[in-house]
């Protein structure tokens, strides 16, 4: 009988801890997703939002994660808790990473747009 209620326990365990994380995972891509969108033009004298304010975002669905490992260890639902550390974790890197790649492609972007007849903050770069 408590072989049982233990396995119960695991699976209740395993299903929160893989539905929060791709709740979290959903919101991260729909984040970075809206970023992308913005250089979604055919003028060549466009270019997209800066990543900063994405990458913002993106953090505080790492934070969601803190705070669902707050909420298993008041529970003491040890198993959440070190799921949500491990998601939590992988969002903090995938935040960085995507946002130092994001803001190389907005640079780019921002060349090209420059290049193109656009207004220019900095000069273009001597031939």
């Amino acid at each position: 009988m408590a072989e049982e209620e233990e396995r119960r326990r695991v699976r209740v365990a395993v299903g929160v801890c893989v539905g929060l994380g791709a709740v979290e995972l959903v919101f991260f891509g729909l984040i970075w997703l809206s970023w992308f969108q913005s250089y979604l033009s055919w003028d060549p004298q466009s270019y997209g939002d800066p990543p900063a304010a994405y990458q913002e975002k993106s953090l505080y669905v790492a934070a969601a994660a803190g705070v669902a490992v707050l909420v298993a260890a008041a529970f003491r639902s040890w198993r959440v808790v070190i799921g949500q550390v491990i998601a939590g974790g992988a969002l903090l890197m995938l935040s960085f990473a995507t946002g130092s790649a994001a803001q190389g492609y907005y640079e780019s972007s921002y060349e090209s747009a420059c290049h193109a007849g656009g207004f220019c903050d900095v000069p273009a770069p001597a031939r």
